[in-house]
């Protein structure tokens, strides 16, 4: 017998609560699936429009001719322009937008519902397609992070499970950018959840097939990247990483310390905040002048670097370069990601350092990218898997990626706290390697493990002295005041009755019902901690209060103990 059966409850009342259960959890994987289609539609218009833009770009400087260095300076000046007044002046919108948001609303199971959402993915297609420095994956993953937060609320899933709807959405969009749905499987359970539990990894794996399977409808099979054949790649490889990695990882400390710097001195500028768009544009132009590689997403460049018809000082110079350019246009507040500049520099890097060194070029770049992408994002799987597609699966390349990939992710581990993203989020105070810690701690634990037992109460016509003398005995800092029916009608708190003490009030004059505050949140003792953490955090109480239903039906809910932020920490 099962311990419910032993409890009294029947084996059909047990099957019944299986079968609710199964189907709750069947629900998910279909909304899951249409998560991923839905997102997959997105990331095919959002595609569609930054080559349109890109199109109108390449005919314009064309036209020109000689003086195609016009529009290259000209463009991300004027994106940047129409960018910042339509997000900043009109919408009013915070700048900051793409991953971190996700991972900020995702750890705080906090649904991302704001329409201002489409205007600022809008906005990322102006920027890219005006030529400034930026990956598509930001704005896409946010899209796809908003489409599973609408299906969460549309299905009324529990609270805990908006987590998972909006990784599944952001698993989607990095498949749909990529090509590879593994890769955006790792990605969010590597950067954005952090979380390889398999009830979270089978919705998220399902959604990202889903979005592939749409981007396969409308390109084919080929990844979003193309490079040559690499050739058969031996031990002598691994003489490459050791060097590479700590390159790679060098970069991506400048990478993510110069973005961090340049964002507070630009957000201390007096200038408008919408016309800070603007001025980052016009110093991308700048550089793009010289160094047209720097502008857009850059994939289309990634084939050139690795190749052989540059000279290696100039694919050296592009990978500082697009630096430089990615800085300036997300700490100028346009919208965009911060993905895949990480692999135009880090296939720079490789390609220069390898080609230096006398191994193949397109190789090198990979190991490159894989250094980047593991130093930046502390994701080494993900870039493994990515760097693998791409390489069209050489077996060869398996032993050198993980080097270089493993250790750019421990140098950097030890140099900075966290990666790019955490980064973002620390500068608005948010620690969330702490908040994880906490909810890792507290999953799966109740409000009735730790709840103080009993719970003082005050009746409505309480006088002074009895509410004293019920206060001498508890060490609570709030007291429930009920009705003659057990109804909770507000809560009496210590600092009320210091006050009416030190006021000299009349005992016979003052009674509980003249003392009342709003009560705190009321959590019943199957509550999670985790969620009972979240209510100290948002409602600033001192105390929460445990109540549940009456063992004889009665309408009133009855207290059964008191909770302190200091009892979960």
């Amino acid at each position: 017998m099962t311990p419910r059966q032993v409890c009294g409850e029947s084996p059909a009342v047990v099957m019944s609560e299986r079968s609710q259960t199964v189907f709750y959890h069947a629900r998910i994987l279909v909304l899951a699936l249409l998560t991923g289609v839905g997102t997959g539609g997105l990331a095919l218009a959002f595609r569609g429009g930054v080559h349109g833009l890109q199109l109108l770009s390449s005919w314009l400087q064309a036209e020109l001719g000689g003086f195609a260095w016009l529009t290259r300076l000209t463009m991300p000046a004027l994106g940047g322009l129409v960018v910042g007044l339509l997000l900043y002046r009109y919408l009013r919108a915070r700048s900051g937008h793409g991953v971190p948001v996700v991972i900020h609303s995702a750890a705080e199971d906090r649904p991302l519902d704001d329409l201002r959402m489409g205007a600022a993915a809008a906005s990322s297609m102006i920027t890219l397609g005006s030529g400034g420095s930026a990956g598509p994956e930001g704005p896409i993953v946010e899209l796809g992070a908003v489409t599973g937060s609408y299906a969460w609320r549309w299905s009324r899933l529990e609270k805990h499970d908006i987590q998972v709807m909006m990784g599944c959405g952001a698993a989607a969009g990095m498949a749909a950018v990529f090509s590879a749905p593994i890769g955006g499987v790792m990605f969010v359970l590597e950067v954005v959840l952090r979380d390889f539990r398999i009830k979270t990894m089978a919705p998220v794996m399902l959604a990202s097939v889903a979005a592939s399977a749409v981007n396969e409808w409308a390109f084919g099979l080929e990844p979003a990247i193309y490079l040559p054949s690499i050739p058969v790649a031996g031990p002598r490889l691994l003489l490459l990483a050791l060097p590479l990695a700590v390159l790679c990882a060098a970069l991506s400390v400048l990478y993510m310390r110069s973005s961090q710097a340049l964002y507070e001195r630009v957000n201390r500028w007096s200038v408008p905040v919408w016309v800070k768009p603007s001025l980052g544009g016009l110093a991308v132009g700048c550089i793009a002048a010289f160094v047209p590689q720097v502008q857009g997403v850059g994939y289309d460049h990634i084939e050139a670097l690795v190749g052989a018809s540059l000279p290696l000082l100039l694919v050296g110079i592009v990978a500082l370069a697009k630096l430089a350019a990615t800085v300036l246009t997300l700490s100028s507040g346009c919208p965009g990601g911060a993905f895949a500049p990480a692999l135009v520099m880090g296939a720079a890097l490789g390609a220069c350092i390898g080609g230096a060194m006398g191994f193949d070029r397109a190789a090198a770049g990979l190991l490159g990218m894989a250094g980047m992408i593991a130093g930046t994002f502390q994701a080494p799987l993900c870039a493994l898997i990515i760097m693998m597609k791409l390489g069209h699966y050489e077996l060869g390349l398996i032993v050198p990626l993980m080097c270089v990939a493993a250790l750019s992710a421990w140098i950097v581990q030890r140099l900075v706290p966290g990666n790019m993203y955490d980064l973002s989020l620390l500068r608005r105070g948010l620690d969330l390697g702490a908040a994880r810690g906490v909810r890792v701690l507290l999953e799966g634990r109740r409000a009735a493990e730790i709840m103080r037992r009993p719970v003082a109460t005050f009746c409505f016509n309480a006088s002074l002295g009895s509410m004293l003398d019920v206060v001498s005995r508890s060490g609570q800092e709030s007291y429930p005041v009920v009705s003659e029916q057990g109804d909770l009608l507000g809560v009496v708190n210590m600092p009320t009755i210091r006050h009416a003490l030190r006021t000299g009030s009349l005992d016979g004059l003052v009674l509980a019902c003249d003392l009342l505050s709003p009560s705190p949140p009321v959590v019943h003792p199957d509550t999670e901690l985790t969620e009972v953490w979240r209510l100290f955090q948002t409602c600033q109480a001192a105390e929460l209060l445990v109540a549940e239903a009456r063992p004889d039906g009665g309408t009133a809910a009855q207290l059964v103990g008191w909770i302190r932020e200091g009892d979960i920490l």
